[in-house]
């Protein structure tokens, strides 16, 4: 928020003088000269060119105007999203997620939300992680989620939690009825040795996913054989099933949701490789106030456990 001493200076540029700004101002000329002369001092240099008529600002009060007026415009900002949020809780909140992350992610999270702001509007826009990330810099969405490096300069992140993309082969080790009572995921923290040998099912190449997957090919010289390209984990699964060969790239997240035939006739490999290992943020624009529904939906994200495993998992081997 802006001091006294900011208003007083920035009528005396609207005004061109110090005796026009201290009519406006309602003060004597000395006394508005004795406070431009203390915000002098406080910022350790002259901020206006004495000499000129009308006066002038020098290369410093240039430089303090332009600080003062994106200050201004923060502010008004501020109390703007304070308003929305005093006002019966009533306001708008753009949001941008991965489409096939957001079917995991939202049902978890907007009830939670809903029930705190009844009364907001979500608009939300579903897209590839670096679209969000460039709509977040460009302000045309408040905050996004999403599994991607930043590379924007006016975005920052919140890292909410780390992601394991794990590979799913297809199996013929039937589980036990209490297994499938329990809902098991069978999952091994080891690498196949068959890993070079296998056909893929690879995500398209504009996906995260998709990236991480030829990361992994290219650091261990691996020339993959290509099933299919497809955006989606879960055809990916069906189809290696269906085959009864090859793999498909999973992230960890979406394992509490598999069905029952998935869980039945799959077995996820944990790699120990930096390629399959994802931050999951929250994307907002550095130079703009959170508002306090941002900060809200980003503190229920972090608060749920939208992809942990089910409970009965049989233990990693």
């Amino acid at each position: 928020m802006m001091t006294r001493s900011d208003e007083y200076f920035l009528t005396v540029i609207k005004c061109g003088s110090l005796s026009k700004a201290a009519e406006a101002l309602y003060i004597s000329q000395p006394s508005l000269t004795k406070q431009i002369k203390h915000l002098e001092a406080r910022l350790g240099t002259r901020l206006f060119n004495h000499d000129s008529k009308p006066l002038q600002l020098n290369a410093a009060g240039e430089i303090y105007q332009q600080y003062l007026l994106e200050t201004m415009q923060k502010d008004a900002q501020l109390l703007k999203k304070l308003q929305e949020a005093n006002e019966n809780k009533r306001g708008r909140l753009s949001i941008g997620v991965p489409s096939f992350l957001g079917q995991y992610l939202l049902p978890s999270i907007l009830p939670s939300f809903y029930k705190i702001y009844p009364n907001v509007t979500i608009d939300l826009r579903e897209d590839s992680g670096a679209i969000l990330q460039s709509a977040v810099a460009s302000g045309e969405l408040d905050i996004a989620f999403a599994y991607v490096p930043v590379t924007e300069v006016n975005v920052q992140q919140v890292k909410l939690s780390s992601e394991h993309v794990l590979i799913a082969v297809p199996t013929s080790e039937p589980l036990t009825e209490e297994e499938r009572r329990r809902g098991t995921i069978r999952i091994r923290s080891r690498e196949p040795d068959f890993l070079p040998e296998l056909p893929y099912c690879i995500p398209a190449e504009n996906q995260m996913l998709g990236r991480s997957a030829h990361k992994l090919f290219v650091n261990r010289s691996i020339v993959p054989k290509v099933l299919i390209r497809s955006k989606n984990p879960v055809t990916c699964m069906n189809l290696i099933i269906s085959m009864k060969q090859g793999a498909a790239f999973v992230p960890s997240y979406i394992l509490p949701q598999l069905s029952p035939f998935l869980r039945e006739n799959l077995i996820f490999y944990q790699l120990d490789a930096p390629e399959l290992e994802w931050d999951f943020s929250a994307l907002y624009h550095k130079n703009k106030v959170l508002s306090i529904f941002s900060q809200q939906m980003i503190a229920i994200v972090k608060a749920t456990n939208w992809k942990l495993p089910p409970a009965g998992n049989s233990p990693k081997t």
